[in-house]
């Protein structure tokens, strides 16, 4: 059942189609039966009127003629009406003009229906004791039936063209009931992200205070699991940030007391930085996930932030004497400030790590249409196309294990990179740049009306 308003309104409005159907049949039944008896009663009066007509008034040689009879009952219409009368010796007296000379049905007491001139007639044959003589009446059975079938339509159409309007009154019925479900559905997407606080069940029908407790008691655990996160975040950050912190220290003092320092030392090193890398981006993840991050939304100025990153990055690019080039005037979004800044510092410290000594990089910010584009340009080794998708990917790393000891990475930048794109509904997408050489990754936002209008 995809659609309970269409579910209902198929159902009801089958429903009284079929109550209709079954009524106009039932209908149908007892008016042809009672269509049937008042034809035998019509045929009956009809049987006596001739009797009265013809054979009383014979005898005193006033009997009315057989064709004045029939024009009569016919009513100067179409030959509708038929009779024969015949004495005790089965001879004929007397007949219309459409009636054969032989007898219409056998001379016996009955009611039958017989075929003659074309037409169905139902005819009736009765013995008149008091003149010794056979009365024998046929009339056009489609005619009445035709009649009574006409009734039938009369009655029955009315109702198959009203159930239009009953399809609509039922779907105004049903939307109106269904109006509580609307607005209870309004009132949730209209709630903020870091809005956990339970709706107002006040004018709530019935049928829906069980569903709206539930969805409150949702609401309860999910603000109870965030803030168990949320401290889970800043425990993990405190206690996993301190130790490595200090073993950093020691570490540089067995380095300055061991000179020249070990191998093993180096490579103690090395991990203990790659270990601290790692913690800080898990923390990362955490933070900027889109089902964990209670992001708040304002008018950002991206270039800003972008130079904001390029200066707290600017020893790491100068360790490795390359140079950095920065093109952009301000450019407005609607985001956080705090993980678009994690977005940029992830994109910068990729380029920085895989470009060479003496690289070049390059940072674009523009507005096309209705568009706020970023761009990070690198000459490095770059990436496989067919591995565009994969590096959004949660600990992959393109070479796997292969990579430089170097250059520290655990396989999350890009996948943060991706939470915070999707958080804000831009895309990302990764080309060769026209160097032809290195990569170039493009982050696009959508302008926002909010800044738009301020």
């Amino acid at each position: 059942m995809s659609s309970i308003r269409v579910f209902l309104i198929a159902t009801l409005l089958a429903t009284i189609t079929l109550v209709n159907f079954v009524s106009a049949l039932h209908g149908y039944r007892s008016s042809m039966e009672e269509e049937a008896r008042s034809f035998n009663d019509l045929l009956m009066q009809k049987t006596e009127l001739i009797k009265t007509l013809v054979l009383e008034n014979r005898q005193r040689d006033v009997g009315a003629k057989p064709q004045v009879i029939a024009g009569i009952f016919n009513k100067g219409k179409a030959s509708v009406f038929a009779f024969q009368i015949w004495d005790h010796n089965n001879q004929l007296i007397a007949r219309s003009s459409n009636a054969p000379e032989k007898a219409l049905i056998p001379l016996e007491h009955q009611t039958t229906e017989i075929n003659f001139n074309g037409y169905r007639w139902a005819s009736l044959a009765s013995f008149d004791s008091a003149n010794q003589a056979w009365i024998i009446v046929a009339e056009r059975a489609d005619i009445h039936f035709q009649l009574a079938e006409k009734i039938i339509l009369e009655s029955v159409i009315p109702i198959v063209l009203v159930i239009p309007l009953i399809g609509g009154m039922i779907w105004l019925i049903v939307s109106f009931g269904l109006k509580p479900i609307a607005n209870l559905a309004t009132k949730l997407e209209k709630k903020e992200a870091a809005d956990l606080s339970p709706i107002a069940i006040t004018r709530i029908p019935t049928e829906l205070t069980l569903l709206a407790k539930t969805v409150n008691d949702l609401l309860r655990r999910l603000e109870a699991s965030f803030a168990r996160e949320k401290r889970f975040t800043g425990d993990a950050a405190h206690e996993l940030r301190t130790p490595i912190a200090a073993l950093k220290i020691h570490l540089q003092n067995l380095m300055a007391d061991i000179v020249p320092p070990p191998e093993s030392a180096q490579k103690l090193k090395l991990g203990v930085d790659r270990m601290s890398h790692l913690v800080e981006q898990i923390l990362s993840l955490n933070r900027t996930a889109a089902d964990h991050f209670m992001a708040k939304f304002i008018c950002l100025d991206l270039s800003q932030i972008a130079k904001k990153v390029i200066r707290d990055q600017i020893s790491a690019i100068n360790k490795k004497e390359q140079s950095i080039s920065f093109l952009g005037n301000k450019c407005e979004i609607y985001g956080d400030s705090f993980i678009i800044e994690v977005l940029i510092k992830n994109l910068l410290s990729n380029a920085i790590k895989y470009s060479p000594v003496g690289g070049e990089i390059l940072v674009k910010t523009e507005i096309k249409m209705k568009e706020v584009i970023l761009q990070m340009i690198d000459n490095g080794p770059g990436i496989p196309e067919d591995k565009y998708d994969r590096v959004f990917e949660r600990f992959y790393r393109v070479g796997g294990n292969k990579h430089d000891v170097s250059v520290i990475g655990c396989g999350l930048g890009l996948s943060i990179v991706k939470h915070i794109v999707d958080l804000h509904e831009a895309s990302i997408s990764l080309a060769i740049p026209e160097h032809h050489r290195g990569l170039s990754v493009t982050v696009i936002f959508p302008v926002s009306k909010e800044c738009v209008n301020q």
